[in-house]
C-alpha cells in the first residue's frame, strides 16, 4: 500500500497552464471569443509538451518523491468519440519518464479543461458529461496503466467558481454543474478502484483558503459529499490560510502576492480538516508563494524562507497528530495562471510571455527543498 512508504514530497503542475501546443477546448474559446479581453494570450506556456524530461529530470534532482500531472481531456479526445493515439502516447511517455527517475506518477484527469464538443454540449452544466468523462477515465486508467496516486478534479469548488465567470453561467447552472461534479468524482472513483484497488484516489480542493464561513458553505457543495466512502485521502491546496476580506479583494484583483503567509497556516488548516473528517489521511497537493512577475514580495518573504515555513508547520502538525502524509509544491516551473504569466508560483522561473528559450532558472527555495527532502526522516 501507498501509505507504507514514508512523507511524500513531491511537485505539482497542470497539462493545459504548463503544456503549450493548446488543443480544441473550452479555454481556446474563452480565449478567442473576444468576450475576456483581460486574458493574456497564451504563447506556448512552458512547453512541457516538448520539454517534460527536462522538467521531470529537475524533479529528479530535488529527490522528490511524486510528480504530480494533468491529462488534458481535450489532448486525448479532441472530438466526440475521436480518441488521439498521439495524445495518449505523449502521457504514457510522461508517466513512464516518472516511473523512470524514482518518481510516483500522480495524474489529474480534469484541471479545469475540456473538450470544445463538451462545451457545445453545455459543460459541466450537462447530465451527459457525467457519462462522457466516466468514458474518458476508464480510458486513461488502461492507458496510462497502474498509478499508486490519481486524483479525479482539481479544486471542484474553484472549477464551478471559474465556469460561472467565464461562461456567464445562471445560478441554476452552476447549481446543476456542481451536482454533476459530485457524480462524476464518485463514478470515477468507483472505476478507478475496480481497475486498481491499490490505488489512493481523491479530488483536492482549494476550500482550506476561504473565510471559514464561505469555506463550509464551499465544503458542503462538494467535500462533504464525497468525504465518506470516495475519498482515500483529502487533497488540500493550502495557499492563503486564515484570509481576511482584504485577502479575498487581492484575490479578485488578481494580485495574490499581496495577501500575507501565516507561517503557520497549513499546519492550523490542515488540523480543521483532519477534526472535520477524522480517519482519512492528509495530502497537501499544492503548497506554495505567489510574487509579482518574480519581483521581491513588499513584506520580504522569499521562497525560500515561505517553504521553511510551511515544512515547520507541516511538522508541528504532525507531532499533534494531523495525518499529513505528503506535501507537492506549486509549482515545479512557473505557469500559465489562468489568464496571465503575472502571477509566478515557480521553484523554477520561467519568463514564458518574453524568454522565447522558455529557460528554467532556479528560485532560492530550489535548493531549501533538494535540502528538505534529503534531510527529512517522516
Amino acid at each position: 500500500m501507498v501509505w507504507d512508504k514514508g512523507f511524500r514530497w513531491g511537485v505539482a503542475g497542470s497539462a493545459f497552464q504548463s503544456e503549450g501546443d493548446m488543443p480544441p477546448c473550452n479555454w481556446q474559446i474563452y480565449l478567442d471569443d473576444g468576450k475576456h479581453a483581460d486574458l493574456e494570450p497564451y504563447h506556448q506556456a512552458v512547453d512541457f509538451r516538448h520539454r517534460y524530461l527536462e522538467d521531470i529530470a529537475l524533479a529528479q534532482d530535488l529527490g522528490a518523491k511524486v510528480f504530480r500531472f494533468g491529462v488534458n481531456w481535450a489532448r486525448v479526445e479532441p472530438e466526440r468519440g475521436r480518441r488521439s493515439d498521439e495524445g495518449w502516447a505523449f502521457y504514457r511517455d510522461v508517466v513512464a519518464a516518472i516511473r523512470e527517475a524514482g518518481m510516483e506518477p500522480m495524474p489529474t484527469l480534469d484541471h479545469f479543461v475540456y473538450p470544445t464538443w463538451i462545451l457545445d454540449d453545455g459543460g459541466w452544466v450537462a447530465a451527459s458529461t457525467v457519462d462522457h468523462f466516466l468514458g474518458y477515465v476508464e480510458t486513461a486508467v488502461h492507458e496510462l496503466g497502474s498509478c499508486p496516486w490519481w486524483l479525479v478534479f482539481n479544486e471542484p469548488a474553484v472549477n464551478v467558481l471559474m465556469d460561472t465567470r467565464m461562461r456567464a453561467l445562471t445560478p441554476e447552472q452552476s447549481t446543476a454543474m456542481a451536482a454533476n461534479i459530485v457524480a462524476a468524482h464518485k463514478r470515477a472513483y468507483a472505476a478507478i478502484k475496480f481497475a486498481q484497488p491499490d490505488a489512493a484516489v481523491s479530488s483536492n480542493e482549494a476550500t482550506g483558503n476561504l473565510p471559514e464561513a464561505l469555506r463550509v458553505s464551499a465544503d458542503a457543495a462538494f467535500l462533504d459529499q464525497v468525504a465518506d466512502g470516495y475519498l482515500d485521502f483529502l487533497g488540500l491546496d493550502i495557499y492563503y490560510p486564515d484570509i481576511d476580506a482584504e485577502g479575498m479583494q487581492q484575490l479578485a484583483l488578481g494580485t495574490p502576492w499581496n495577501i500575507p503567509q501565516p507561517p503557520d497556516g497549513i499546519g492550523s488548516i490542515a488540523g480543521y480538516y483532519a477534526a472535520k473528517h477524522p480517519g482519512i489521511p492528509i495530502f497537501v497537493i499544492e503548497s506554495g508563494m505567489p510574487t509579482d512577475n518574480g519581483a521581491p514580495r513588499a513584506d520580504g518573504l522569499t521562497r525560500s524562507r515561505q517553504l521553511l515555513n510551511v515544512v515547520d508547520s507541516i511538522s508541528r502538525a504532525r507531532d499533534r497528530g494531523v495525518p499529513i502524509v505528503g506535501m507537492l509544491y506549486w509549482s515545479l516551473t512557473d505557469n500559465y495562471e489562468w489568464g496571465s504569466y503575472r502571477p509566478r508560483f515557480g521553484l523554477y522561473s520561467v519568463d514564458a510571455a518574453s524568454d522565447s528559450t522558455l529557460r528554467r532558472v532556479p528560485t532560492d527555495a530550489v535548493e531549501t527543498f533538494r535540502k528538505v527532502i534529503s534531510t527529512s526522516n517522516w
